[in-house]
């Protein structure tokens, strides 16, 4: 039996579908925050983010966005998923 989505979820799964461009961004350090920025699909944002991966010396890990509109919602496999990106 599968677990019944949370209506937030869903609702953030909703407007991920509707993003107009993906961003990536890691932050490395207190002043060194780096982008990985003009990516229009998810798997481009997912490669752009596993550069900025390569770039952590210490485990961080990049967030992608999905921006719609002046909003930005973090995505992640499970979202994508539910949004249809996947």
């Amino acid at each position: 039996m599968t677990k019944k989505p949370h209506e937030a979820d869903v609702y953030t799964a909703e407007q991920i579908a509707k993003a107009d461009r993906f961003t990536a961004v890691i932050q490395l350090g207190p002043h060194d925050r780096r982008y990985a920025e003009g990516m229009t699909t998810y798997s481009e944002a997912k490669e752009g983010a596993a550069l900025l991966n390569a770039e952590s010396k210490y485990g961080r890990r990049a967030v992608i966005y999905a921006h719609v509109g002046k909003r930005a919602f973090p995505v992640d496999d499970t979202l994508a998923r539910m949004a249809g990106l996947i």
